[in-house]
């Protein structure tokens, strides 16, 4: 942010939130402001605009200014995802949809289904090569069995459909590597959070949208979905690290807010495809209802921990 003070005034220039937003990959910026004039204190003012045109990075945006101070208060993940998942009040071309109104096509469906399922299961070997005790190792073993079996649940229903597994992952290949690549952890425990993190939410979204998917297909998938769960495991493993090092939690909290905004990010890309880039191509206003469900069972899951969504 670029800031130059003039006397009584504080000119905020809104091209370097302008550049952060775009490099957030956000659509959206929210701002709070308090404003004081003088010596004297004043009631806090919330800034109230109409809704920017273009919020990042389709044509520049005026200058704002305020009285003598002005307090930019700091987004946290937790706010960033908020902002993601929040109604707006902006005009949306089309109708608001729920997630089992959408109808995706089986093959890509589940090929990226796949490809985040192998991404798991590669995550729960290195956390199990590392294990810090043969208890934990024991654990992580199962964790690794059930996503490999879920894995190969998936590949089973794309053998039906007589397609090769590699073929319908192809598509989503460089995406699920960048997101694998996002949700790694700094250590062990935020890798082992990224799993409990990733495999709920990813999980929950799986399951919402199957109602989509032709009737004849529909089975196979929740049984693959809802079959055995390493949510027990994981819990169980994080419990006890947080509770021998209590001051793991402020820094697994971060981490989890973090994921949520990288895992919607793969939900998109189950909607709306892949573009020319393998990216996510996201109708956000329409589906950001949809979400409010699987974010709800993720905070849920995070209080199960001690940690805060």
């Amino acid at each position: 942010m670029a800031r130059q003070r003039e006397r009584d005034r504080l000119r905020l220039d809104r091209e370097g939130l302008e550049d952060a937003a775009v490099g957030e990959g956000l659509d959206h910026v929210g701002v709070d402001g308090e404003v004081l004039e003088g010596q004297e204190r004043v009631p806090p003012v919330r800034l109230l605009r109409p809704a920017y045109p273009g919020a990042c990075g389709r044509g520049r945006i005026a200058a704002l200014d305020c009285s003598t101070v002005v307090k930019w208060f700091d987004r946290t993940p937790r706010d960033v995802t908020r902002q993601l998942l929040r109604h707006h009040r902006v005009p949306v071309v089309g109708d608001r949809v729920l997630l089992q109104d959408v109808r995706p096509a089986l093959v890509p469906f589940v090929g990226q289904a796949l490809g985040l399922e192998l991404d798991l299961v590669a995550k729960a070997g290195r956390v199990l090569e590392q294990a810090p005790s043969l208890e934990t190792q024991v654990a992580l073993a199962d964790v690794v069995r059930i996503h490999a079996t879920r894995a190969g649940a998936f590949a089973r229903i794309l053998d039906g459909e007589g397609v090769e597994p590699e073929d319908a992952m192809r598509p989503f290949a460089d995406a699920t590597r960048d997101f694998s690549n996002l949700v790694e952890g700094a250590d062990w425990y935020e890798q082992v959070l990224a799993i409990h993190v990733i495999s709920g939410l990813l999980e929950d979204f799986f399951v919402a949208i199957v109602p989509g998917l032709p009737e004849d297909d529909q089975d196979a998938m929740l049984r693959a979905l809802r079959g055995e769960s390493a949510h027990g495991h994981l819990v169980r493993i994080l419990q006890a690290a947080i509770h021998a090092t209590p001051r793991l939690s402020d820094r697994l909290a971060v981490w989890g807010r973090r994921l949520v905004g990288d895992a919607l990010l793969q939900m998109y890309l189950a909607v709306n495809g892949p573009d020319d880039s393998g990216r996510a191509v996201p109708s956000q206003p329409r589906l950001e209802p949809a979400f409010n469900d699987i974010v709800a069972s993720h905070t849920r899951r995070m209080d199960e921990l001690g940690l805060t969504a």
